[in-house]
């Protein structure tokens, strides 16, 4: 968390908010777990007066579900904030072993995406939500995809923001993976064999980006 002063003869900025992506869960016992959720990505451009100052925070990323054979969720990203606006983080994946639907996608300025859950014994992970989309459902011992995120010129080149983290396989081990700092992208989740576990990835950190 820091803060930003608005220069003299600056009236409004161009902003990028993005919040920290969620932790994905792990998985266990031929089971993968589910994706962490996109952080939340605002834009758009609001009004701000010359010499006063605004805090910003850069939200870190959720932790992936701990390497055990039980069922460990991750948890829940973390917000980002430029003066009252605020991006929420990405909710957490689940388990491997914690059913339930893919991961939904961020509604507006209201609503984080939420995380992917598990799908139990000999099946893959549901995918996290994005910022734009909904995560997918697992196709048999392939766990499902994360949701779409938006891209943004902001920083002067294209960057794709709040990718949601996709569902780990089962049947084949395959540890997560972390989420792309300073995207808000969810973390990938765990996928493991028979009688063995894989720990879920971390989810990227936000990022604050202040145009004028």
């Amino acid at each position: 968390t820091t803060s930003w002063t608005a220069p003299a003869g600056v009236t409004s900025v161009e902003y990028l908010v993005v919040a920290g992506g969620g932790g994905a869960g792990n998985g266990y016992d031929n089971a993968g777990g589910g994706g962490g959720g996109a952080g939340m990505v605002l834009s758009g451009t609001t009004s701000v007066t010359p010499g006063n100052s605004y805090t910003v925070t850069v939200g870190g990323g959720g932790i992936g579900g701990a390497d055990t054979r039980t069922n460990n969720p991750g948890t829940s990203g973390n917000n980002s904030v430029f003066g009252s606006i605020t991006a929420l983080g990405g909710g957490n994946g689940l388990g491997s072993r914690t059913g339930g639907s893919a991961g939904s996608a961020q509604v507006g300025s209201t609503t984080a995406a939420t995380g992917g859950s598990g799908s139990g014994g000999g099946f893959g992970g549901k995918g996290g939500g994005g910022a734009l989309t909904s995560g997918s459902n697992n196709s048999g011992t392939t766990g499902g995809s994360g949701g779409n995120g938006l891209t943004s010129n902001i920083s002067g080149s294209n960057v794709t923001y709040g990718v949601g983290g996709g569902g780990g396989n089962a049947g084949t081990q395959n540890a997560g993976t972390n989420g792309t700092v300073n995207t808000g992208n969810g973390g990938r989740a765990g996928g493991a064999t028979t009688a063995s576990s894989t720990g879920g990835g971390n989810g990227g950190s936000g990022i604050v980006i202040l145009k004028y």
